[in-house]
């Protein structure tokens, strides 16, 4: 269905600009596309004139975005600012004025109150919503950050929080002084990156809440619709992973309260568009939390459970006039449950950031099994890069269905079916792992579940591992095979292994052998001793091979000559990731204690500090400040030192 606006603001075959990547701008088109609009991606744009992304501070890049997109649209042009944070910025609609362009978005006023998490969380306490703030005096430099910890020292642990939000990157839990400073140091670096400046608050740490997504709709005559509450409770690092909808174990009273406080805030700040309210839960407690004046990423999980479509709201919002009633919304198959989880392109351990080339790929993304509907929207395909500068979201998988507690099953099939191979991990082993533990199959999880209460498993058992250096072994060069007594290092496990013990591989597909000389690529398909079928791809790095089979990840590289380290051997310090150096903490010669961070690097959003186990001194850096490193790269000669 298509809806009537005034002229001035929509018509039918106006161009749209939607940004963000892929992931989420894709769905987003397809909807403007059945209202009857021109959708163009932001990326296809970016191409054209600059290859990075455009950051939260980048006004100038911003400008020549919207410029460019006005030479295409002319002054009638539409910009929806999708997921991104600079729904979240008002000079998007600053800028987009000055060159004609209309976004789709709540007014200035409304825009600048949320972003400002301080204010916002004020004028809602003056309505009687409460939260959890210690304090409403926002602290600015260093002096006053160690006062406020100082101050709060009895109420440890407490939350520090970025006064302009910044997603995942936006909060910090103090648990007490034990390594603060440098922690908290990084964090405010990472945060001035992300913001340009650094403006905190302190709220307290509320243990074992869940965390409630409510989103909603208001229009200009003030009516407001209000969608399924979604469960955004698992989250690693502050990063949301897996969503359920509707909200899992909460009260028909609790959910009565937050709907009533969503309604009330709209129309305390006279809300017109599409929004998300975000509380924290806890039993029968409740706090408000955040709001984004934005769809958030999940938008397309609470929409296929309410049965419409977020965008069609989105935009009859602004109409003077209110269509009567949800039911002409009720636009697409209506489910009762469902969840979405995020396919990142980080290691399932230490989750940190892979930047890479996408090698292989399935090509399903979408499934239909009994009583199941499922899709997967990624952002990638065949060949393409993820760059150090991407976000690191490959996808989200939606699955949905009438009952939950299908959900789980289907996700797990999915995940165990779908492949995605070349230079980089994911976090999908990370998936399965958590979706089979019993706590989240029962329900039984808060917003610190993660990070406080799961672990993955660490290592592979050593029957695959015996079975990845029997693969990697076809790919290396014959004169090296015929090399005796090989070690190999897979992963963290070192394994004396040669050709002459190998097994023999059961290959269902393959193998099929690409790339260089020395160390070729390996792809196919392996039936196990238990007669499990398994992917495998072996892909090539500069002296090592990234292994994927199943949901298994291994670096592994071949070692002929035994290795020690003695007192005063030069070692080499290397890149941990792909990125941008962002600082260089230590000179040469300089004594660095063990533990201490000398390097940062900045990979997909992320500050990754490099440390050694054991006292150092740098001899000489072979990097500087702002130069691109790839994952491996020798960084410094480093020397080891008793002091």
């Amino acid at each position: 269905m298509s809806f009537t606006f005034p002229k001035q603001k929509f018509c039918e075959s106006q161009k749209v600009l939607v940004m963000g990547d892929l992931t989420t701008a894709n769905i987003i088109s397809k909807h403007l596309k059945l209202e009857g609009f021109n959708p163009i991606l932001q990326s296809d744009l970016l191409r054209s004139f600059f290859q990075d992304r455009i950051e939260s501070q980048d006004l100038s890049k911003i400008r020549t975005l919207l410029t460019e997109f006005s030479a295409v649209s002319g002054r009638e042009g539409l910009i929806h600012p999708g997921t991104t944070v600079w729904a979240e910025r008002p000079e998007l609609s600053t800028i987009a004025q000055q060159l004609g362009l209309t976004v789709i978005s709540p007014s200035v006023g409304v825009i600048s109150l949320f972003s400002n998490k301080l204010n916002f969380l004020a004028e809602a306490e003056k309505i009687g919503i409460p939260n959890l703030v210690q304090s409403f005096d926002p602290v600015y430099t260093s002096r006053e950050i160690e006062r406020l910890i100082r101050n709060n020292e009895q109420s440890f642990p407490f939350v520090l929080r970025s006064v302009k939000g910044a997603g995942r990157f936006g909060q910090f839990l103090v648990q007490d002084f034990n390594g603060l400073g440098q922690k908290l140091e990084l964090w405010c670096d990472q945060l001035r990156r992300q913001q340009g400046e650094v403006i905190l608050f302190s709220e307290k740490h509320l243990e074992g809440a869940r965390l409630v997504s409510v989103p909603f709709v208001r229009f200009q005559g003030g009516q407001i619709q209000i969608f399924p509450p979604t469960d955004a409770s698992l989250q690693c690092n502050y990063g949301k992973i897996v969503e359920f909808c509707p909200a899992v174990r909460m009260s028909l009273s609790m959910r009565k309260q937050l709907f009533d406080w969503t309604i009330r805030i709209a129309d305390l700040c006279e809300y017109v568009g599409l929004g998300i309210l975000e509380y924290l839960v806890d039993s029968s407690r409740a706090f408000l939390f955040d709001g984004l004046p934005r769809l958030n990423t999940s938008f397309h999980l609470w929409e296929k459970v309410a049965g419409t479509r977020a965008v069609s709201w989105q935009l009859a919002a602004f109409q003077k006039e209110f269509l009567s009633g949800i039911r002409p919304f009720r636009i697409e198959k209506q489910f009762f449950s469902g969840m979405c989880l995020r396919i990142l392109a980080e290691d399932s351990l230490y989750h940190l950031p892979q930047p890479g080339l996408v090698h292989e790929i399935s090509d399903e993304r979408s499934w239909k099994f009994e009583d199941i509907d499922a899709e997967l929207a990624l952002g990638y395909e065949k060949k393409q890069n993820l760059l150090s500068y991407d976000s690191g979201l490959l996808g989200i998988l939606f699955v949905f269905s009438p009952v939950r507690k299908n959900l789980l099953e289907a996700a797990q099939k999915i995940l165990k079916n779908f492949w995605i191979a070349g230079s980089f991990q994911t976090n999908e082993r990370f998936l399965l792992e958590l979706l089979d533990h019993p706590w989240l199959r029962e329900g039984i999880f808060h917003s610190g579940f993660i990070d406080e209460e799961f672990l993955p498993n660490i290592r592979p058992p050593i029957e695959l591992v015996r079975l990845v250096l029997d693969v990697c072994f076809l790919g290396l060069d014959k004169a090296i095979q015929s090399e005796e007594n090989v070690r190999w290092l897979a992963g963290e496990q070192l394994v004396h292994w040669d050709g002459s013990q190998k097994n023999t591989l059961n290959w269902i597909a393959g193998p099929s052998l690409w790339g260089g000389s020395e160390f070729r690529g390996i792809s196919g398909e392996l039936k196990l001793s238990d007669e499990t079928q398994v992917r495998v791809c072996a892909y090539p790095l500069k002296d090592h091979w990234l292994v994927r089979i199943g949901a298994w990840f291994l670096n592994v590289r071949p070692i002929f000559r035994s290795f020690r380290v003695s007192v005063q051997q030069k070692l080499g310090l290397n890149a941990l990731v792909t990125g941008r150096v962002h600082a260089i903490l230590y000179l040469q010669k300089t004594f660095v204690p063990a533990h201490e961070p000398l390097l940062i690097i900045e990979s997909m959003g992320v500050f990754v500090p490099h440390a050694l186990p054991l006292n150092v001194r740098v001899m000489g850096w072979k990097v500087h400040a702002e130069d691109q490193v790839l994952s491996g790269q020798a960084l410094a000669d480093i020397e080891v030192a008793e002091r």
